[in-house]
């Protein structure tokens, strides 16, 4: 506080005596300094109420019990492992009936708890699908049980937690849990390379239905940040889940994991904006294949057709989207919104869409042509199949009046000549010398009609 007085004027008779002036300054009051007890009462309140352990450590002793209780039961039977599924079975039942009991009750956060719990056990944590695939008989019938209860129990997640799912959002755990439950039972009677094979295929159709699908799920209270982080979650859990199931098939059953690059790399081509993009890829994981691994080139072909067919409906499209983003500090339940880039689907434009359908087709006839393809060679296939795709190629380029689709003929023509001994490598420089030549005249007069057609349409009216 400060205090002006003007004594000096009253003396000197300008101002009277009483005539005191006063200026008070008052600077706000400092914050009192937060204890150190309730930072620590706030801090336990939130782990021991809010996010209640409890839960968490019932999971975790139920699942470490089933291990060690699996060691011991399959040491007395084989079929020890279906008392343990069983157990886990009853106790995923046990977290969607407490969510359930929860969230009626207004416990939206401990009901999202159990419900992430209950997703963990959903991936089959204790491996008994495998375990079920040395049963013969019993195994398949506990497997098909262990899918129907998959099924049933997520139809009752949902209906716990009040969620609409989508059609798109229920198949792609679906599809999950089927190659779980499949392909364990498919692996006791197939050779490596096939197994190899059938695990690339579930994988990318696990993938390819996850991400060129929207998933959507609405809820009947709307989603706030924890919702939608809950949601991402549990998508997360189940990849880790479906990843952790492949590892152990590598490492236990002989599939290759190198065999999920070019599966990755054409899972890639969901977030390529640009048709060439989609094509180098598609490109260099066939490429790739025929080179590394040429036991699995009809596989990876028919993935290749599959992403050109998705592009060509599928195409991602950007969109700008309001959505409701948090406030600092993290964590916070305060939402402004904020508009960011969302990727979406639209069909690409028709050109586009004739140029992969017909590199779709080619493909489909790469992987038909090379089926069962072995180390000493091309198997050789009847002339059906040639004719059928050139027949298909000029029923298309007459439709779409256009030539692009006729370029696939030149693989029947190569397939043709081959299998007739037409074909073959040459050997020695002037064989090689005449190949290039021949090759140097194809080209020019193909540049020259290129031009000649370009020429056409520059000059069309309008």
């Amino acid at each position: 506080m400060h205090r002006i007085s003007r004594w000096h004027h009253a003396c000197s008779g300008r101002v009277a005596p009483e005539e005191v002036i006063v200026i008070t300054f008052v600077s706000p009051p400092e914050p009192e300094p937060e204890r150190d007890e309730d930072a620590l009462r706030a801090l336990l309140r939130r782990w021991l109420f809010e996010h209640n352990p409890v839960y968490l450590l019932s999971a975790m002793l139920v699942l470490g019990g089933l291990w060690l209780v699996s060691r011991d039961m399959a040491r007395v039977s084989a079929l020890g492992g279906l008392g343990v599924g069983a157990i886990a079975e009853l106790y995923a039942l046990a977290l969607i009936g407490g969510a359930a009991f929860l969230w009626r009750r207004h416990e939206r956060r401990a009901a999202v708890m159990l419900a992430l719990l209950a997703a963990i056990y959903q991936c089959d944590p204790t491996l008994q699908v495998e375990i079920f695939s040395f049963l013969g008989g019993t195994g398949i019938a506990a497997s098909s049980t262990w899918l129907v209860l998959f099924v049933v129990k997520l139809v009752a997640l949902a209906r716990a937690l009040e969620l609409r799912v989508s059609r798109s959002a229920m198949l792609v755990p679906v599809i999950g849990a089927l190659g779980l439950a499949v392909l364990p039972q498919l692996f006791r009677a197939t050779a490596l390379e096939g197994r190899t094979s059938l695990t690339m295929l579930w994988v990318f159709a696990l993938g390819a239905t996850a991400l060129w699908t929207s998933r959507r799920i609405e809820s009947a209270h709307g989603f706030d940040v924890r919702g939608r982080r809950a949601l991402t979650g549990t998508w997360a859990l189940w990849g880790a889940g479906a990843l952790a199931h492949v590892l152990y098939w590598g490492a236990e059953l002989g599939v290759s994991l190198f065999a999920l690059v070019p599966v990755a790399t054409l899972l890639a081509t969901r977030w390529a904006m640009r048709e060439r993009a989609v094509w180098g890829l598609s490109a260099a994981a066939l490429a790739g294949t025929m080179v590394i691994a040429p036991w699995q080139t009809w596989c990876v072909a028919l993935m290749v057709a599959c992403v050109l067919v998705l592009r060509a409906w599928r195409a991602p499209t950007e969109r700008m989207q309001a959505v409701r983003a948090p406030r600092p500090p993290y964590r916070s339940v305060d939402e402004e919104a904020v508009h960011e880039v969302a990727l979406g689907f639209g069909p690409a434009s028709e050109i586009a869409r004739r140029r992969l359908l017909v590199g779709a087709l080619a493909s489909t006839y790469v992987a038909l042509w090379t089926f069962g393809h072995h180390a000493h060679g091309l198997p050789a296939h009847q002339l059906v199949l040639d004719v059928s795709l050139a027949c298909l190629c000029v029923l298309a380029a007459r439709r779409w009046r256009t030539w692009i689709p006729l370029a696939p003929i030149a693989l029947t023509s190569a397939h043709a000549a081959a299998q007739r001994g037409w074909l073959v490598a040459p050997r020695g420089s002037f064989e090689w010398g005449a190949t290039s030549i021949v090759l140097g005249f194809v080209l020019l007069a193909t540049g020259l009609a290129q031009a000649a057609r370009r020429a056409r349409v520059l000059a069309a009216p309008g």
